[in-house]
């Protein structure tokens, strides 16, 4: 049986987004769940994972939202990547189908 609440479901899929990115060598900041004495915020309104790694001299940022099973609309993403991208930083949006794995949209890189 499947999670059925929805904050649970998003909270796993974002542990698991985090999970593999440690493993492939990434080092993580993730915002944590709303608890009774403050609420979710995401980064900047829009990202859930930040993730920084140092790729052939330089320093690589990822900025990362996790979706479950349904694709956002991508405009606000946009928006933000083309006020704050650089060549050395990417925007995208991962969204963790049930049963058949991830699918990740890059916004910029």
């Amino acid at each position: 049986m499947g999670i059925k609440n929805p904050r649970a479901k998003g909270a796993k899929a974002e542990r698991l987004c985090e999970k593999e990115l440690i493993e492939d060598g990434w080092l993580t900041w993730r915002v944590r769940g709303a608890t009774p004495y403050s609420k979710q915020v995401d980064m900047f309104g829009i990202w859930d994972i930040y993730a920084i790694k140092p790729i052939d001299g330089r320093t690589i940022h990822r900025y990362i939202q996790v979706k479950s099973n349904r694709r956002p609309k991508l405009l606000s993403y946009e928006r933000w990547w083309r006020c704050y991208g650089d060549s050395h930083m990417s925007c995208e949006i991962w969204v963790k189908y049930d049963y058949k794995g991830w699918r990740k949209f890059i916004i910029g890189k």
